[in-house]
């Protein structure tokens, strides 16, 4: 099985310098994933742009975020919500000994739809309370790579620093299965 697949990135250390520049200072205080609704300035990266080129990811159907792990956390199993199967993960900082790991589970996640409880939003998101999982696939993820969001998948830091990463996600589910099966 292959749920990911490392991905070759022309002048990897200055766009790792550049992404870097963007990240908001909130998201060091608040590690989550988040999705600038601000997009312009990934699309000022030379960098960025030669990797969406080589890949022909066209612009207007690319999103950018940036997904920030505390120290000493884990990112419990999950399946990314959306429409969206693929991301395309770029590290950038302290992902060195940080793992994502893949599932084969015994039955379906249940779907768990947005709702305000006390007045916080919840988005929709899958639940596997129940669900009986092994872990069938593992990566550290210090590369750059193309995994299927759509597997069952965790995110481990054990490290004492806050692990940065870009997730670059492409509406274009045929394109990106063709880019992963190319890898």
């Amino acid at each position: 099985m292959n749920f990911y697949r490392k991905i070759e990135v022309a002048n990897l250390a200055k766009l790792q310098q550049e992404l870097l520049l963007l990240v908001p200072s909130e998201l060091l205080k608040n590690p989550r994933v988040h999705f600038p609704k601000e997009q312009d300035g990934f699309f000022k990266i030379k960098e960025l742009r030669d990797l969406l080129d080589n890949l022909g990811m066209s612009y207007n159907n690319t999103a950018f975020g940036y997904f920030v792990c505390a120290p000493k956390k884990s990112v419990p199993m999950h399946i990314d919500y959306g429409d969206t199967e693929y991301s395309l993960n770029i590290p950038l900082q302290h992902c060195n000994n940080t793992f994502t790991h893949f599932y084969k589970t015994d039955r379906e996640p249940v779907l768990i739809p947005s709702r305000v409880y006390q007045g916080v939003a919840y988005h929709p998101h899958y639940s596997f309370v129940n669900v009986k999982a092994e872990i069938v696939e593992s990566f550290e993820s210090n590369i750059p790579c193309v995994m299927h969001i759509k597997t069952p998948h965790s995110v481990t830091n054990d490290t004492d620093n806050i692990r940065i990463s870009t997730l670059i996600r492409h509406s274009n589910n045929d394109h990106m299965r063709s880019i992963f099966s190319a890898l």
